[in-house]
């Protein structure tokens, strides 16, 4: 299958969301206003975000939405595994 045929036959992404970082559980990511979400407690929103993977962009990874808990205003996120140990975020864009 070439490139073009996999992002063809991708299933659709929610729009409104942007790559920040992927990297193995722990390794810094500034989310904005430099907040490592990895320094604070998440509380989860309920909500599930589809995103393509940065490198792989054909393919496609659910992550869920997130804010930081004491940090005001709320700063919300996605986030999830793409592999064990292997995280990646995204901000609303």
């Amino acid at each position: 299958m070439t490139f073009d045929e996999a992002m063809a036959n991708a299933a659709p992404v929610d729009s409104g969301w942007t790559f920040v970082s992927i990297g193995v559980e722990g390794d810094p990511v500034d989310l904005g206003a430099g907040l490592n979400p990895w320094d604070h407690g998440w509380r989860s929103t309920g909500r599930r975000v589809v995103v393509a993977h940065p490198s792989y962009p054909w393919q496609r990874h659910d992550m869920y939405e997130w804010t930081l808990d004491g940090v005001e205003p709320a700063v919300r996120f996605a986030a999830g595994e793409y592999s064990y140990g292997v995280w990646g975020f995204f901000v609303p864009s």
